[in-house]
């Protein structure tokens, strides 16, 4: 489900695929109501198989076909459509969002676990998820926020937990960067301005030998006259 437990199969995706998935070269005979569960179930048949890029299209594609119904008409009874929307809409969002993850595409990983966040407000893997992102996005704030949430709700969740450590650690290495940064900033700015003070003073130096040379070549001239 995140970054540090790949192996957390129960965790990864919100449905198994169901047995006799009908093929892809089937898909243009196949009933336009069935489109959905297969492109879903495509997707995490290529999920399995640790291709992200074509289960995204795949489970992309299963919610694209589910707005199609919903716009179009296609499914107007509200009981069908709940229905749809927590058979496929929640849960492939979820999956969008686990598979831009693996591929370490942040931003989009945190749109669709927002949409499935609009669906179910305390989906603990949409906002685990949604944490997540916001962390790689090195939005503290918030992450720390959504791990609190998953807390709240469940006390006892270990990946909640591992994040919200995580989160310390990845704050605290951002701040000792940037305290790296800052201070090689100001050496460097200490060194210029020591460059610069040098070179007044070179400046300044230089004049002064000048005086001085100028000073006894005068004193000379006012003795020679004299005399």
């Amino acid at each position: 489900m995140s970054d540090h437990d790949d192996n957390d199969n129960d965790q990864e995706l919100q449905e198994e695929t169901t047995t006799n998935a009908p093929k892809f070269e089937d898909y243009s005979d196949m009933d336009q109501t069935q489109i959905p569960i297969f492109e879903k179930n495509a997707g995490t048949d290529c999920f399995k198989k640790g291709d992200y890029f074509e289960a995204t299209r795949h489970y992309a594609k299963a919610v694209m076909a589910y707005q199609f119904f919903i716009k179009d008409g296609v499914v107007n009874d509200p009981e069908e459509i709940k229905k749809l929307t927590q058979e496929i809409y929640l849960p492939c969002s979820l999956n969008l969002s686990l598979c831009y993850i693996k591929q370490k595409e942040y931003q989009m990983g945190k749109d669709f676990a927002n949409k499935s966040l609009e669906v179910d407000a305390n989906n603990i893997k949409g906002l685990y998820r949604r944490g997540i992102c916001f962390m790689n996005l090195q939005e503290f704030k918030a992450a720390g926020e959504d791990f609190k949430r998953i807390l709240e709700i469940d006390p006892n969740n270990d990946d909640a937990k591992q994040a919200w450590e995580q989160l310390i650690k990845k704050k605290e290495q951002i701040k000792q960067k940037q305290k790296a940064i800052s201070e090689k900033m100001l050496n460097s700015l200490s060194y210029e301005d020591k460059i610069v003070t040098n070179t007044k003073k070179g400046k300044k130096n230089w004049l002064r030998e000048k005086y001085d040379w100028l000073k006894q070549i005068l004193c000379v001239r006012k003795k020679a006259k004299k005399n």
